[in-house]
């Protein structure tokens, strides 16, 4: 599959079009953190574009280190154009390839973010679910956000009044040259309903993380299963779990990023592993 990067007047130009290389949509949880990038484009599927004449940098990929960020992370670069005043604002667009929601089911959002200047601010990041060129879902923003140690926002839920693919979609205005803007971990997954099993879950521990051979679990009770999925949504393990303190043995998985996903009856917690 062909990444494609994109400037505004294209977006326009070319609408959903952009996306027809990208055609199969991946299943829940989503979640991207660059490890998959071939260093400095963007991971398959996924695509950026500038929104103000400032500055015509997009989002790119870098492995760091970056400081308060493990591994490969989303890196966009916010120098002006040259002739252009200080003070002025830089925007950009970062988007998935596609991903079905259904109708009547509950949604939220996270990612990681932050940026290399201490005093950095962003103006706003804006999440949208984008089903057309004139058809999005908008999430609340966040709006003067301080930037400069890293931080991790979860959306409240939310929901699509119809069954479809859509593009989960962050975008972001700022002042210029403030140094550089990263993301990481975005994940986007079906909200469990609340319930008794959803408290079970609180202060579930998981460790060690990275794992080698074995990953254990701890302080929950009524957990069901533990399943473990590729970023990509396939499921590689699946194991019940029925006491306070579980064992997975994880040695015939490759070394890489996954989602550990328990369950406690209808409530669902993921968290990312590294498997070393």
């Amino acid at each position: 599959m062909k990444k494609i990067i994109l400037s505004i007047s294209l977006v326009f130009a070319f609408g959903n079009n952009a996306f027809s290389q990208c055609e199969d949509p991946v299943t829940l949880p989503y979640m991207e953190d660059a490890e998959s990038a071939a260093l400095p484009q963007l991971p398959d599927c996924m695509y950026s574009s500038y929104l103000t004449f400032a500055s015509s940098e997009i989002f790119q990929t870098t492995a760091g280190p970056v400081e308060g960020f493990s591994g490969n992370v989303f890196m966009y670069d916010t120098s002006i154009n040259d002739m252009m005043p200080e003070g002025i604002g830089v925007a950009s667009t970062l988007a998935s390839g596609p991903i079905t929601l259904n109708e009547g089911s509950s949604y939220r959002v996270s990612y990681k973010y932050g940026m290399s200047n201490p005093e950095g601010v962003i103006g706003i990041i804006r999440v949208m679910m984008t089903r057309s060129l004139n058809d999005y879902i908008y999430l609340p923003e966040q709006e003067n956000v301080p930037a400069g140690t890293s931080s991790t926002f979860t959306s409240e839920p939310f929901t699509v009044e119809e069954t479809d693919i859509y593009y989960l979609t962050i975008e972001v205005h700022l002042l210029g040259n403030q140094g550089f803007l990263y993301f990481d971990d975005i994940i986007l997954e079906e909200t469990p309903t609340a319930s008794v099993q959803e408290n079970a879950l609180k202060n579930l521990m998981v460790y060690p993380n990275p794992v080698k051979n074995e990953i254990n679990l701890a302080n929950f009770t009524g957990a069901d299963n533990a399943m473990i999925y590729t970023i990509t949504g396939q499921l590689v393990l699946s194991q019940q779990v029925t006491e306070n303190t579980s064992h997975i043995n994880t040695e015939s998985l490759s070394a890489g990023i996954y989602l550990l996903k328990v369950n406690s009856g209808t409530a669902e917690k993921t968290i990312k592993i590294i498997k070393e």
